[in-house]
């Protein structure tokens, strides 16, 4: 469940940049079903009286009957379940910063920096809800370290270094960073 919410969140961040709430991803899990049996080959159909019992019927009828007997079954997405996704989500978005600078969109590293800032900002709000999520809230905080590096190294560095080898610069400082914190990850 995780991997899908990462996945339609990531999706929605990069259709209009915004992140896809709990209720808007829950109505998707709103499915449509009737209660009758109508086979098209004129085989048996079946409909049900208002006191569920079954009845024959034309398939005119039928059609008619069972349009007003529709139900609805909701699975639901667990709240944590979609934390614990929009954690997964702020990987893609290091990565999607990252790739911004490679391919010299410089403002699209500072934008998706500042919204995965704004995601970390609200797991601190909402505190360990969850066993995992103490470890998502640390390597978000790594991902969103990563993507304040690079902007940091981009704005004193930036006017220094041509664009097509800011991605080097900054994958050899990461190295760096990396090399400084080895054993806590």
């Amino acid at each position: 469940m995780q991997e899908f919410i990462e996945a339609v969140t990531f999706y929605h961040y990069l259709k209009s940049n915004v992140l896809e709430s709990w209720i808007n991803i829950q109505k998707d899990f709103v499915y449509n079903v009737g209660e009758s049996t109508n086979e098209q080959d004129g085989a048996e159909i079946k409909a049900f009286d208002e006191n569920k019992q079954e009845k024959e019927c034309t398939p005119e009828e039928s059609a008619i009957e069972t349009s007003s007997q529709k139900s609805h079954i909701t699975t639901l997405l667990i709240p944590t379940d979609y934390f614990l996704g929009v954690g997964d989500l702020t990987g893609e978005l290091m990565r999607k910063c990252i790739n911004n600078l490679g391919s010299g969109n410089i403002e699209g590293c500072y934008q998706t920096s500042a919204f995965v800032r704004e995601i970390y900002k609200g797991f601190l709000s909402i505190g360990n809800v969850a066993k995992e999520m103490s470890r998502k809230v640390y390597t978000l905080r790594q991902s969103l370290s990563k993507m304040e590096n690079a902007c940091y190294t981009i704005h004193v560095r930036g006017s220094e270094i041509p664009k097509h080898m800011l991605a080097d610069v900054l994958s050899s400082s990461h190295d760096d960073m990396m090399d400084e914190d080895e054993g806590f990850y």
